[in-house]
């Protein structure tokens, strides 16, 4: 289902999630609010999920991994969306792009996405992630298992310390590294 880039307001309809075999789910650039029916969050079958550009809020499900296991997309970028990245979206063993840029979420990058071979994409741009402490940036030394990184975005967040040495060994294929208006320090 691709309803993006239209001018559609309200919450997304949980009747969505009876929609059990649905592989693309699209809905970015519109005005819908509101939170992710749980029920589109249990259609397992969805590889494509893209619900960037609205005024989404609510915290990603801890599980998401486990109930979206087939993602090879997963985009939520300026919305609302706060709490932690979810743990579980290790398991998304073939993931190959997560962008949740511009929104509220808190905590740190988790390393285990060092685990996902076909991440070509990571951004996390303009949220407030990180302590301002020395440690932040631990996570980058799991990433260079991800040999196929090209853009690695966390501008505007609050991670600080030292750079760590490992940020040399992540992917030839980098393009894009951001890591302006952070507390980066030495």
């Amino acid at each position: 289902i691709t309803l993006a880039l239209n001018s559609f307001q309200g919450r997304i309809p949980p009747e969505l999630g009876r929609l059990s075999r649905l592989r693309v789910f699209q809905v970015y650039g519109n005005e819908l609010s509101g939170t992710i029916p749980s029920s589109i969050y249990n259609i397992s079958s969805i590889y494509y999920f893209s619900v960037t550009q609205n005024q989404l809020h609510g915290e990603l499900p801890p599980n998401v991994g486990l109930t979206l296991s087939n993602l090879e997309i997963f985009a939520g970028g300026v919305n609302n969306f706060t709490g932690q990245i979810p743990v579980s979206l290790s398991n998304a063993s073939k993931l190959g792009l997560v962008d949740f840029a511009q929104n509220g979420l808190t905590g740190t990058v988790p390393a285990v996405l060092g685990k996902l071979p076909n991440l070509f994409r990571i951004n996390f741009d303009d949220n407030t992630l990180g302590s301002r402490q020395s440690g932040d940036l631990d996570f980058i030394s799991s990433l260079t298992n991800c040999t196929v990184l090209e853009v690695l975005g966390l501008h505007g967040n609050s991670f600080g310390g030292d750079l760590p040495s490992s940020i040399a060994n992540l992917s030839v294929n980098l393009s894009i590294l951001t890591l302006g208006s952070n507390f980066f320090h030495g």
